[in-house]
């Protein structure tokens, strides 16, 4: 298969880019205010961030209205191995970076939220491993959820029913 741009699209890439697009718009349908493009994470203290100053690109951010991030998306077409620890890591730096610089109000936590296409087993074992640091440092809250889980948790309602 062939993006648009002439790339060549493998079948994981393709069903990345399917499930970011739906969930961004059911996002959007929700009226939250919601960034699917270019998430270079931490922006600086004029909310600007350059994939060369940047550390963090997640998938979709959702912002509430004072422009604070609530949710941060990362949609994992396998079983969510290593890559979802560093992004664990990573998304925790810029919000920590966020409040620091006063970009981010310290009282709104957000959602770290892995939406896990595969069997979600891999990434329960790989959380468990980093659990003593979860616990002491966390800026975000996380959560890992199989497609028919982020259905329900983020639209109150099952897959077919939006």
């Amino acid at each position: 298969m062939v993006n648009i741009e002439g790339k060549s699209e493998t079948v994981e890439t393709k069903e990345h880019h399917g499930n970011l697009l739906d969930f961004a718009s059911k996002l959007e349908q929700k009226s939250h205010k919601v960034s699917k493009n270019n998430n270079n994470l931490p922006l600086n203290n004029n909310r600007i961030a350059t994939q060369k100053t940047s550390i963090y690109r997640p998938d979709i951010i959702v912002y509430d209205e004072n422009d604070d991030i609530t949710h941060i998306l990362e949609i994992e077409t396998g079983d969510g191995g290593k890559s979802m620890v560093g992004a664990i890591f990573l998304a925790d730096s810029c919000i920590s970076s966020h409040i620091r610089n006063e970009i981010q109000d310290s009282t709104i936590k957000p959602h770290l939220i892995f939406l896990i296409l595969g069997s979600k087993d891999t990434a329960i074992k790989r959380i468990n491993a980093i659990e003593s640091y979860l616990k002491s440092v966390m800026y975000i809250n996380l959560h890992i959820y199989t497609k028919i889980e982020a259905y329900k948790e983020l639209f109150n309602t099952t897959e077919k029913g939006l």
